[in-house]
């Protein structure tokens, strides 16, 4: 059997977004002659970890996660004065107590962004060279494959590839520097040097895999060189094995239910104040609603919530396993889906709440989660524009789903295409072409 060596920032036991991709990948490789050896970070002392699920027949790969950004969180409070000359990194908290678990994560996240090339990963990328070259000599793989973001797992791909002259897929599940949630570099020097890690990657690598079609046509406009040949769309996906122990309970409320996390310019604002209105114009009665976030909630959609007088009509559950959120879309009413900016923008719960077969509602100006939702009748999407507008085809969908009305499409075929064993099939047919 072939070995593939994935390399990734995460993997489990600690589970979301990114580190599901890479797991499934994992899990059905092997059923197309690709055996998959993982290089992967430590978990930091209170990383949330996930022992529900596990992969025996992967080789797991560890090595020390610097958590630079901790550090530097305990300098940005003992130097306040400073960072506060930049707007983007002030913060109300003004000691380090005060920071809680979700601020912090945030503030770590704004701060790498802003000054560090590619991200925080990058002073672990750089210490696992060494060990991933270990890795090689000894499990001999055929192929490399990094999976990013982070995509500090390309820097450590691309040493791979200039030493050992290994055959190197680079993945983006995200954009690199065109992702549009990304925090403008306040130096040119940083911008220069993000593109040009981004340049000497995509020219070394021997494919380039995409999620979204978008993205794409993002790197052949960026990059003159690459040809269209080189570079494969193979989308996210859903595993049905997830969906296969179902605990169903009756919703007493109807229920509205989010998973994942709100962050920067994807905010959860907007929705909250448009269901404020339905609530306050006697349009529905709170009493009968119950809007779930399972994940983290983005600042200003928290203080407009505890400001409101309906705080009972909305459940925050912060970071949950994975199954447990997988269990929420199955018994929701009705799902809620907010993608953010960019064209090629494709949050990969989608695929997870088209295997629910429960109907959508998007806020979207534009972007392929819009396209997907609008062809195949999942719902309803509406722009992100203005709140009554949001709050009236909210309203009518909530109408037609209780009153029987809402008739959800036969999506078998649909479902087949973002199949996680299919996916990986695809993904082994380019390990070798």
């Amino acid at each position: 059997m072939n070995k593939v060596l994935i390399i990734c920032s995460n993997f489990l036991p600690v589970r979301n977004g990114g580190t599901i991709r890479c797991e499934k990948l994992a899990k059905y490789l092997p059923e197309y002659g690709w055996e998959t050896i993982v290089l992967t970070k430590k978990p930091l002392k209170g990383t949330k970890l996930d022992f529900t699920y596990s992969l025996e027949h992967c080789k797991i790969y560890r090595t020390k996660n610097l958590d630079f950004a901790s550090a530097i969180i305990n300098f940005k409070v003992k130097f306040k004065g400073f960072f506060n000359q930049f707007p983007v990194l002030r913060k109300k908290a003004t000691n380090r107590s005060a920071l809680s678990v979700e601020t912090e994560s945030r503030v770590k996240r704004r701060f790498t962004e802003y000054f560090l090339v590619p991200d925080s990963d990058i002073f672990w990328a750089l210490g696992s060279i060494v060990k991933s070259i270990y890795i090689v000599k000894k499990e001999k793989p055929k192929v490399i494959l990094s999976s990013g973001p982070s995509h500090s797992v390309h820097i450590v791909a691309l040493f791979l590839k200039l030493l050992l002259n290994k055959r190197w897929i680079i993945e983006f599940r995200d954009p690199w520097t065109m992702n549009p949630f990304n925090i403008k570099k306040p130096y040119k020097l940083l911008a220069f040097i993000d593109n040009y890690l981004e340049k000497i990657a995509l020219k070394h690598a021997d494919r380039i895999n995409v999620t979204s079609e978008e993205y794409k046509n993002q790197f052949l406009n960026k990059y003159r060189f690459l040809s269209k040949e080189k570079i494969v769309y193979i989308p996210n996906g859903y595993d049905p094995d997830d969906f296969n122990q179902k605990t169903f309970h009756k919703n007493s409320k109807f229920t509205i239910v989010h998973t994942g996390n709100f962050y920067q310019h994807r905010s959860s604002a907007v929705f909250i104040e448009a269901i404020l209105y339905l609530f306050k114009n006697d349009l529905l009665d709170p009493k009968d609603i119950l809007v779930k976030f399972i994940g983290l909630l983005d600042q200003k959609g928290l203080d407009i919530i505890t400001d409101s007088e309906f705080n009972n009509s909305f459940q925050v559950t912060g970071q949950v396993t994975h199954a447990k959120s997988i269990n929420e879309i199955n018994n929701a009413d009705l799902l809620l889906l907010i993608p953010g900016p960019g064209k090629g923008t494709m949050p990969g719960k989608l695929y997870e709440y088209l295997a629910a077969s429960k109907p959508i509602f998007c806020i979207a100006k534009e972007g392929p989660a819009k396209e997907v939702i609008v062809e195949y009748q999942l719902g309803i999407v509406v722009n992100d524009i203005d709140t009554i507008q949001i709050a009236n085809k909210l309203n009518f969908l909530i109408e037609s789903i209780s009153q029987g009305n809402f008739f959800y499409p036969n999506t078998d075929e649909i479902k087949l295409k973002f199949n996680r064993e299919k996916i990986a099939e695809q993904m082994a047919g380019i390990f070798l072409h």
